[in-house]
């Protein structure tokens, strides 16, 4: 009858077109991009951590402080922080509600509950104190310029203190590289303009505390402290730079 195959065409038909529209390699196709895209992923996922290891660490919208003592008073907190400095820590005194004495700072809430942890056992009554960072809008310009620099001054100091206590970093190349941040403090103090009193009395202050270590703890047994404490003093600034600039 017209219009009808009998069943051997219809066996031939039928294999013409999965010979012609085949589904299998279709789908081997489709399984063999998903896994050439899983395998690019995962390169570049490898990348991206090689690369942020290599650049350390960077501090974004927090700050962690691993305080080891709050005092009512700046004399008992200075008499405990000078402790804190002989035992390896920043020994900073951070001013808020009262006196912080800060062992040191970290850029993620993990790595000072580890440091946290490891406290445990020793006489110190640590405790975190989370702080926000958020970098002001500065105009462009000179004041730009000093928001710019104690932000980035804050991660490479970190990162250098870190390298520091890992053995990944002399005392040699960071003297050198301090003397350079207080030479570019200097510089960016003298363009700005005499509306910017707090944001200029804030880099004197970084300024100051670069020379004295500089001067009192390079080579001394006390450095990496000395070291930790500039690094939480840029914590300080950045922190506070919105009462800074008006």
């Amino acid at each position: 009858m017209p219009g009808k195959r009998n069943k051997k065409s219809a066996t031939f038909y039928n294999f013409y077109v999965a010979t012609k529209n085949p589904k299998k390699p279709r789908n081997f196709l489709k399984i063999g991009f998903i896994l050439l895209l899983c395998i690019l992923l995962v390169f570049v996922l490898i990348f991206f951590r090689i690369k942020k290891a290599s650049s350390g660490e960077k501090f974004n919208k927090f700050a962690y402080l691993v305080v080891v003592g709050e005092f009512a008073k700046s004399s008992d907190a200075k008499d405990y922080s000078d402790t804190v400095e002989k035992s390896g820590g920043a020994g900073y005194v951070w001013i808020d509600d009262n006196y912080s004495v800060v062992a040191f700072v970290y850029p993620t809430l993990f790595k000072a509950e580890s440091v946290l942890k490891n406290l445990e056992e020793t006489p110190w009554k640590a405790s975190i104190k989370k702080i926000a960072l958020k970098k002001p809008n500065a105009p462009k310009g000179a004041q730009k310029s000093a928001v710019d620099f104690i932000w980035s001054q804050m991660t490479e100091l970190y990162n250098l203190s870190i390298k520091f206590d890992k053995g990944e970093a002399t005392e040699a190349p960071i003297y050198k590289k301090l003397s350079k941040t207080e030479l570019d403090i200097s510089l960016i103090i003298n363009n700005l303009g005499s509306d910017n009193f707090k944001l200029k009395s804030r880099l004197e202050s970084l300024k100051n505390n670069i020379e004295k270590f500089l001067k009192s703890f390079y080579k001394s047994n006390i450095y990496a402290s000395g070291l930790k404490n500039l690094c939480v003093d840029f914590v300080y600034a950045a922190f506070n730079l919105y009462n800074d600039i008006e």
